[in-house]
């Protein structure tokens, strides 16, 4: 499950302010999918907006391209540019960006969840 709240103006979006108590979504029904079959859908008790587990993480709104996340990015902290990557890939520069920005996110967030 999501560990805090996609919407960020929500009081519940840093994972530090989740309600520890409770549950702070609730089941919000499903959707169909292609590639997936039916996909649950969550919604915030708070702001009311609607999630899926997919929903702010790595490939969120990323076409399935192939790439290797974790690879490129072992490639990126050894010197190699982004456009080096995007012709490696075959993806364009902006999406090289987007993975490594997107690494770097979920690194501080797996960071937080485990100072609790």
């Amino acid at each position: 499950m999501q560990y805090c709240c996609p919407n960020p103006n929500c009081k519940w979006s840093d994972p530090d302010r989740v309600p520890r108590n409770r549950r702070w979504y609730m089941s919000h029904g499903y959707y169909p999918s292609k590639q997936y079959g039916r996909v649950p859908r969550y919604i915030c008790r708070n702001c009311r907006t609607t999630f899926t587990l997919r929903t702010g993480g790595l490939n969120w709104h990323l076409r399935d391209d192939g790439c290797n996340v974790i690879d490129m990015c072992s490639k990126w902290l050894k010197g190699e540019s982004v456009g080096e990557l995007a012709i490696e890939y075959g993806v364009s520069r902006q999406m090289v960006r987007t993975r490594l920005k997107r690494m770097r996110t979920e690194k501080s967030v797996q960071g937080r969840r485990g100072n609790q």
